[in-house]
């Protein structure tokens, strides 16, 4: 019922999430993490926000998550699991609910990883992105029994597309 899409670096899951829920032309809540390197710290890195997903992006502590420098990243502590509640809010049955993305700064706030785990043992369908690194958390969501893993390559995109499309459309939503 569920969709996780891992993919290295580089990928576009970014667009690719927002190509599909784009598509599928029902309501998305959820949440989108966004990097923002046009105002980078210079001793920190590029500052990570935490963004209610399609919706307009501000920049605050509050939704600050932490930096990244050199492709690693520092999480402010406790910005996700200040999060959390929001992904439990009830959303409307015809909806989705998108997380763009599943990484390492996000597996490291129980209640946040919890509300995910909460999301997928749900009926509301997820299509998620998520790093492809060995973290226990993302393994564990990997082998969810209510989830379906698609592996997003430069190279297939259009083909992935068309074949997440087919499984929401015939698997994910119980219309």
């Amino acid at each position: 019922m569920h969709t996780l899409i891992i993919s290295p670096r580089d990928c576009l899951k970014h667009d690719f999430i927002r190509r599909i829920t784009d598509a599928l032309g029902r309501p998305v809540y959820g949440y989108e993490t966004q990097r923002e390197p046009e105002i980078k710290i210079s001793s920190l890195g590029d500052p990570i926000y935490i963004h209610p997903f399609g919706g307009k992006h501000h920049f605050s502590e509050d939704n600050l998550v932490g930096y990244c420098i050199n492709h690693k990243p520092h999480t402010v502590p406790g910005v996700f699991n200040r999060y959390a509640p929001q992904l439990l809010l009830p959303v409307p049955e015809v909806s989705i609910l998108a997380f763009d993305e599943i990484g390492f700064m996000e597996s490291q706030e129980e209640d946040f990883c919890n509300a995910i785990r909460t999301r997928l043992d749900g009926d509301i369908p997820v299509i998620a992105t998520m790093k492809d690194k060995q973290i226990p958390f993302l393994m564990e969501l990997r082998s969810h029994p209510k989830c379906r893993c698609f592996f997003l390559e430069k190279d297939n995109q259009d083909n992935l597309f068309q074949e997440i499309m087919d499984y929401m459309k015939n698997d994910a939503f119980k219309d």
